[in-house]
């Protein structure tokens, strides 16, 4: 596994054995840091041309209004133009059910969206084994 950027509020490692990208979130982050890396995270997937993401946001409990906006108008459609349409989006959601629900929003949101695969979980590993289906 290959850390392609790290931060303190956040990790991006490469597995070039699974074809994965993961972005573990180690705690909340400020609007201008998410933004950040989620650019990040779109450049490291045009340059490694992955065809799975596995978001962990377990540590993530706070997501704000206009993280999410942002994620939904700005980069996500960057995301779609720049993936083939196989391409898996596994979310691990916070335990607390306020998280949850901005997450199960968010990608209910993201899957109305696109033709892109998107699925929140409760785990690493349902996510891990749903995101290495064919």
């Amino acid at each position: 596994m290959e850390t392609l950027l790290q931060k303190d509020y956040a990790v991006i490692n490469y597995n070039l054995d699974k074809d994965l990208i993961t972005l573990h979130f180690v705690s909340d982050v400020s609007l201008d840091n998410y933004k950040f890396l989620l650019n990040q995270l779109l450049e490291k997937i045009t340059e490694k041309k992955n065809s799975k993401l596995l978001v962990d946001q377990r540590y993530a409990e706070k997501i704000s209004m206009e993280q999410k906006a942002w994620l939904i108008s700005q980069w996500f459609p960057v995301l779609q133009k720049s993936v083939d349409k196989q391409f898996k989006i596994g979310v691990v959601s916070a335990s607390s059910m306020f998280a949850r629900m901005g997450s199960e929003y968010l990608v209910n949101t993201l899957k109305s969206k696109g033709e892109l695969e998107v699925q929140i979980f409760g785990t690493i590993q349902e996510a891990l084994k749903w995101v290495n289906e064919n």
